[in-house]
């Protein structure tokens, strides 16, 4: 710097990048030889899913369903990383266990919706399956939630609220409606006696 320069801090200038490669963890589990010769081994962490981490599982469920890359490119994309992945298992990854992603997109409604005061919901026309079907929407500006099914109807949508495990409000309202219906001569009664104010689930 010239003679006479005044130093006045710095100013950041921010570069962004990103770096895609594989990241392996080698857990190494004990062994032991028992007295009757029976063999007991160390268990992994109980969120390890077979040999492929949360980070690339997500990575790969992102890449085909959010950006529509198919199997052949993805397969590509990751043996051109260096991950050690086969066409069958790329599949099994894609299409296998995907119970917890919906339990987990269950719980994330029933969040949203505890949360906060009120939601919003639309749907639109789509295919399922080769057939015609309907996404409904649900949410605010803090989440949003999408599912695809075959029926728009007002029970179909209630079931969507209640993460398919329909909850019933056994209220007045609801004692006068099944009056409407006609019911057998006890049934009002019981309901009556028994169930006012409460919450009934199928089960």
């Amino acid at each position: 710097m010239p003679e006479g320069a005044v130093f006045k801090g710095i100013q950041k200038y921010t570069v962004q990048d990103i770096i895609l490669q594989p990241h392996n963890t080698k857990y190494e589990l004990e062994r032991w030889q028992l007295p009757d010769g029976s063999y007991v081994t160390g268990k992994i962490p109980k969120h390890i899913k077979g040999h492929y981490g949360p980070e690339l599982r997500a990575y790969v469920l992102h890449q085909y369903y959010g950006c529509r890359v198919t199997e052949p490119l993805l397969l590509t994309q990751l043996l051109e990383i260096g991950v050690l992945i086969s066409a069958g298992q790329l599949h099994n990854l894609l299409m296998e266990n995907k119970d917890p992603y919906h339990q987990e997109k269950g719980d994330l409604l029933q969040a949203g919706i505890l949360a906060t005061e009120q939601v919003q919901t639309d749907d639109t026309g789509a295919r399922l399956s080769g057939k015609n079907a309907y996404t409904t929407v649900i949410g605010n500006e803090f989440f949003t939630f999408a599912i695809t099914n075959p029926s728009k109807s007002r029970i179909n949508f209630f079931q969507i609220l209640h993460n398919n495990k329909p909850q019933y409000l056994i209220n007045l309202d609801a004692i006068d409606y099944i009056e409407s219906l006609k019911p057998k001569h006890w049934l009002k009664g019981y309901f009556r006696l028994h169930n006012t104010d409460q919450i009934m689930t199928k089960e």
